[in-house]
């Protein structure tokens, strides 16, 4: 489900129409993140601490308002959900794209994802149409090998390409605390340096409070 944001009453209108026209109208940082209880919970639960985080972070995806606005059609819309729509490794060396729906329920969110990542290990790398729950998700990358400081996220020319991409790195000690290089990009038009900061507040929390 989804509303369509008043653009005219938007307290954003002058920034929403300063930048939705911008050739590049993405803005970004990349950050180390705090994943340490977040880690040792999934290790204590003999889990994957992959689906583990990629749960906390879309716990703050679906409790953070701004993250979850999509431009479609010169429209802006407040979607009241989303999924996340990562790349999955495939055993050449390839991989490929996929969609996984949010479950606010930690098990059944890792259980449907491990099921969707077997599924789609040998489907050709993106379906023929992507529906609107994918128009609608956030893009993920994990690069696990790399202890990387900033990243470039490849975009397209469609002008209702307004998805934020996150990425995270490899995992690294410091401190005692397990660190992760994590990457955010999102459309400016939607949201400024003030919002990513708040979303990455959320995460923050959810870690400590794990």
């Amino acid at each position: 489900m989804k509303q369509e944001i008043d653009i005219n009453t938007w307290n954003r209108k002058e920034i929403f129409q300063t930048f939705k026209d911008y050739a590049d109208p993405f803005c970004g940082v990349t950050v180390n993140m705090n994943f340490t209880n977040v880690y040792n919970t999934a290790k204590h639960d003999g889990a994957s601490f992959y689906l583990y985080y990629l749960h906390v972070i879309m716990q703050a995806v679906n409790n953070y308002d701004p993250i979850r606005l999509r431009l479609i059609d010169e429209k802006v819309y407040l979607y009241d959900h989303v999924g996340i729509a990562p790349t999955v490794g495939r055993e050449d060396g390839t991989f490929c794209f996929c969609y996984f729906p949010y479950y606010n329920d930690r098990e059944q969110f890792v259980s449907e994802c491990q099921r969707i990542t077997k599924e789609v290990k040998s489907q050709p790398i993106m379906k023929e149409k992507p529906t609107e729950e994918v128009r609608s998700s956030i893009y993920f990358s994990a690069v696990p090998w790399i202890q990387y400081t900033s990243i470039k996220n490849p975009l397209t020319q469609d002008p209702n390409d307004c998805n934020p991409r996150i990425t995270t790195g490899r995992l690294f000690e410091q401190n005692g605390q397990k660190m992760m290089p994590f990457s955010i990009l999102v459309h400016h038009a939607l949201m400024d340096g003030f919002h990513i900061a708040q979303f990455l507040q959320r995460i923050e929390e959810l870690n400590k409070n794990y």
